[in-house]
């Protein structure tokens, strides 16, 4: 086995501001694979875009990472320097925003807008950067991709404008692409030709992807893997037919619970109670409060992460062999009874 493009171990990260410490990020661990197409869900304020933040070491002034390191094929990114790390953004990793129309400038032409990314990471100028601004507006399927260069974002569609998103990220040819809720307030149709393009692109170009969303209908459709998070933790991962075939936590067991299948009449199912408050964490599990199957131990003792099968792990008491049993002994003395 070659070495993950990019490994995550025991990620914490918090944010202080007069009102205290808030822990946005507790122990998150993952691996990427070069070409792997890797899906992270979860509620708002579960810690994608955190996550995500604190891969391109883009935290605001009261976010800090805490415990953990961010490894870059091998290399740990806390011994780099600023100018290395600016590096790594763009070259190494680059990010597809999730609202195009904010994320490009008004007042800049497409090509203006493009040509400066392809300057900016690949050192090309004047005519050679046109070209390449020109090249990558036909990787991502412009039509007309000379007369868009003249045009204006108000002047696009949400879909061409996170395809010309999709292009600056492209510039550099970077090692990995995250696409932060790459076709939100989009028609079904358009999402369904940006996930196409993604897929394309990851083929042609060899590079690893994260996907966050709040989609599941996205993320079983083009994710190799799945990283469910709640509170900052990592409730559960495993490939997409672990989560959404056999899922091993309520809360996974929750949201697929929440999912319209368009073929049952039953009503859907929503999970009770408000997400956890990252600044007064539970003693136990972090969705204890809002689990229906919940034990005793849930409320004091954090879970362990264990393995339920080959690459498919979940942190819940119910998968303990311990409690397992225990369950078990306890379901037939009642049938006995």
């Amino acid at each position: 086995m070659s070495e993950p493009v990019l490994k995550i171990q025991d990620l914490s990260v918090s944010f202080f501001d007069r009102a205290g410490e808030a822990k946005a990020l507790s122990g998150v661990s993952f691996d990427l694979e070069k070409g792997q197409i890797l899906g992270i869900v979860g509620e708002s304020g579960s810690g994608k875009s955190v996550t995500m933040q604190a891969i391109l070491q883009i935290l605001n002034s009261e976010g800090r990472i805490t415990g953990g390191k961010i490894l870059f094929k091998g290399e740990d990114m806390s011994l780099w320097s600023p100018q290395k790390v600016r590096a790594f953004r763009g070259k190494g990793c680059a990010m597809i925003f999730q609202d195009p129309m904010t994320s490009l400038n008004p007042l800049l032409t497409i090509g203006k807008q493009i040509t400066e990314a392809v300057t900016l990471h690949t050192g090309k100028r004047g005519r050679e950067a046109y070209q390449r601004a020109v090249e990558l507006l036909t990787l991502v399927g412009m039509n007309d991709p000379e007369r868009r260069m003249k045009q204006y974002p108000h002047e696009l569609s949400g879909g061409r404008r996170q395809r010309i998103m999709i292009a600056m990220a492209l510039a550099s040819e970077p090692d990995i692409l995250i696409a932060d809720e790459p076709t939100t307030a989009l028609d079904v149709t358009v999402q369904a030709q940006i996930l196409e393009l993604i897929l394309e692109i990851r083929n042609k170009l060899g590079m690893a992807v994260i996907i966050v969303s709040h989609n599941l209908g996205i993320i079983a459709e083009v994710c190799d893997e799945v990283l469910v998070l709640y509170g900052g933790s990592v409730c559960e991962k495993g490939t997409v037919q672990d989560i959404f075939y056999h899922p091993r936590h309520e809360y996974t067991k929750g949201l697929l619970a929440s999912i319209p299948n368009g073929q049952s009449r039953d009503r859907l199912k929503p999970i009770g109670g408000s997400p956890v408050n990252v600044r007064h964490l539970p003693a136990g599990c972090a969705f204890c409060p809002r689990c229906e199957e919940a034990l005793k131990i849930c409320l004091t003792d954090k879970p362990q992460t264990l393995e339920v099968s080959p690459g498919h792990i979940a942190t819940c008491w119910r998968n303990d062999p311990e409690y397992r049993q225990y369950l078990e002994n306890m379901g037939k003395e009642a049938h006995h009874d």
